[in-house]
């Protein structure tokens, strides 16, 4: 958690997160909840992530009729290292609804609330989305939810 708050932290005041963060956050990811680590999460949930940002880059691409790297407009490095930490973290549809639905919710935030957007037009995602995940890791133990464990996903979809 403090190291979380070091990512929302930084991320709010200087849209930026110093990289050693994410060695120990990833670290974390990983020792947490050991029991139920599956390798084949991990590679499912980098999958993903690579399909979107292969995409992404081929849109942005498209659009402007040459070949783009997207991190030098579009995404900082922040954002992408912490993605990497959620792949760690979750398993297959915890990651897609964790993913998907702070996306959007960091998209409403930058919208509504104009501090988000201090700076620019550059959204501090990553410390969104770390703030997301701080409230997100507190429900789930208050709740005993398992992170890595998709039954109460598929227990709600199927309601």
């Amino acid at each position: 958690m403090v190291l979380l708050a070091g990512v929302v932290y930084e991320d709010f005041r200087e849209r930026a997160v110093h990289l050693w963060l994410f060695p120990l956050l990833i670290a974390a990811a990983l020792c947490h909840d050991t029991v139920h680590f599956e390798w084949e999460h991990l590679l499912i949930n980098l999958t993903v992530l690579l399909i979107q940002l292969l995409v992404l880059t081929t849109y942005f691409s498209f659009k402007h009729k040459q070949i783009i790297n997207i991190t030098q407009t579009y995404l900082g490095w922040g954002d992408i290292l912490f993605w990497l930490v959620l792949c760690c973290l979750f398993s297959p549809l915890n990651f897609i609804v964790f993913y998907m639905s702070s996306l959007c919710l960091a998209v409403v935030g930058s919208l509504l609330i104009p501090v988000f957007r201090a700076e620019g037009s550059r959204i501090p995602l990553a410390g969104m989305q770390a703030l997301l995940l701080v409230l997100f890791l507190a429900f789930a133990h208050w709740s005993n939810m398992a992170l890595r464990n998709d039954d109460h996903v598929l227990e709600w979809l199927l309601i």
